[in-house]
């Protein structure tokens, strides 16, 4: 039997969508992948924080390994110390933070009152002294007791619980890839096909491997020197709980603009609390503002340049985006995994367009 003739007859192509169309399609796939990934916004922080981690730690275990130290065990070493650390930083902030966390209508009764004297010359700021006074003042007490009553017990539990389970599963993640070493990049030079490709990406991931651990070292670094001034000059101005406002500007440091000024904005509250006279007030605030002038435009240009240098509007947007996400865990990653995307997109040439948007 004779196989049927194949018809070649050509097959109307179907027109293109018209350009609003496109539009409308791009803008629900965007909404849809933000909606997706705000949902599974907790594994995603999970995973992030963990390669940070991984990243910034990765040098202390390799000096382990070089002193013949097994890679698990140096691994197992490294997260131990920082769990250490973070645990002890914890139980010194226990106290301060407790004491702040009761502060009730009562102190910023105490805080309008200062505040009416000191800016006794300035109109505007006493209106919004006087707007003050009526927040702080509220007409029945019993409503306030009434809504802490209300509250759900259980609520709290629940959150301690997830954040204690992310926090462990964060840890557990880092040290599994701080123990594995190299050996997601041994699978991806195995599966190259050509000798030229495996030696590239051999060459890309050191070479943005040691520019993303030198910028870490280096911001934490300056983090650290921050927030021991900022401990040590609030010690010596007589500002109470000296090591919690510290550490608050050593974390807030990794949360470019946005960090500064809510820093500021705490510590002179805090020194309106505790001082009478003017100039007693007002020391705080401007030796933390001194401090950050140092730091960030004089100390943080000169040691890193221009090389990790990122487009202020895109920092607002991903900051904002993240902290969305995260909340204040994402605000903090935001930057270091911006430039992070950016050290790699320099070093791809198919993120090479990427890289010069975000760029300054």
């Amino acid at each position: 039997m004779a196989a049927a003739p194949f018809d070649e007859t050509p097959v109307a192509e179907l027109p293109p969508p018209p350009a609003g169309w496109r539009l409308f399609g791009w803008i629900a796939l965007t909404f849809a992948l933000a909606f997706a990934v705000h949902t599974a916004a907790a594994l995603i922080l999970s995973i992030v924080v963990a390669a940070l981690l991984a990243l910034l730690l990765a040098p202390a275990v390799k000096a382990l390994v070089r002193l013949k130290i097994p890679q698990a065990f140096a691994a197992a070493m490294v997260m131990l110390s920082l769990v250490a650390l973070v645990v002890g930083l914890a139980v010194n902030l226990y106290e301060p933070v407790q004491k702040w966390a009761n502060f009730g209508p009562a102190d910023l009764r105490m805080i309008d009152r200062k505040l009416r004297t000191f800016v006794k010359p300035m109109q505007s700021m006493q209106e919004m002294a006087d707007k003050m006074a009526q927040i702080a003042s509220p007409d029945d007490p019993r409503k306030t007791q009434v809504v802490v009553e209300r509250g759900e017990p259980f609520a709290l539990v629940t959150s301690v619980q997830d954040a204690v389970f992310s926090l462990l599963t964060t840890l557990m993640l880092a040290y599994f890839l701080l123990a594995s070493g190299d050996i997601f990049l041994r699978k991806a030079v195995r599966v190259m096909p050509k000798l030229r490709d495996k030696i590239r990406v051999v060459e890309i991931a050191r070479e943005v491997q040691t520019e993303i651990g030198r910028y870490f070292l280096t911001i934490t670094f300056l983090s650290v020197c921050l927030g021991t001034a900022t401990a040590l000059s609030m010690w010596a101005l007589g500002m109470p709980t000296p090591l919690l406002w510290g550490v608050m500007a050593g974390l807030l440091n990794f949360v470019p603009y946005l960090g500064p000024i809510i820093a500021l904005l705490v510590i002179s509250l805090v020194s309106l609390f505790t001082f009478d006279q003017p100039m007693d007030i007002v020391a705080p605030p401007a030796v933390f503002l001194l401090l950050h002038f140092i730091e960030g435009q004089l100390a943080e240009p000169m040691i890193m340049g221009d090389r990790f240098a990122i487009n202020p509007v895109v920092i607002f947007v991903w900051v904002l985006i993240w902290g969305w996400l995260g909340g204040a865990i994402g605000v903090l990653i935001a930057v270091p995994l911006l430039v992070a995307l950016r050290i790699c997109a320099q070093r791809i040439d198919s993120m090479a367009k990427f890289a010069e948007i975000i760029g300054n």
